[in-house]
């Protein structure tokens, strides 16, 4: 996941919480209830038992007595 922007002939690499299909396009942002770390070319759906409430980061496990069925940002 790199991009470059018109005119630039330097790559940089996509940031966390974005991603980089292609490099000629600006990031993307990753859609609620996903993720991504620097450097993705998709978006990561969080997985069932976790909440992602940031798009940054893979979020975390949902507490006793609480559930989620994924790509989901809180638990229930």
């Amino acid at each position: 996941g790199q991009y470059s922007l018109v005119g630039v002939g330097v790559c940089t690499s996509c940031p966390a919480g974005k991603h980089c299909p292609h490099p000629a396009m600006t990031p993307l942002d990753c859609p609620s209830g996903s993720y991504s770390s620097a450097g993705a070319t998709t978006c990561t759906l969080c997985s069932a038992g976790r909440a992602c409430p940031a798009t940054t980061s893979s979020g975390s496990a949902c507490a006793s007595g609480a559930y989620s069925l994924g790509n989901m940002t809180a638990c229930t």
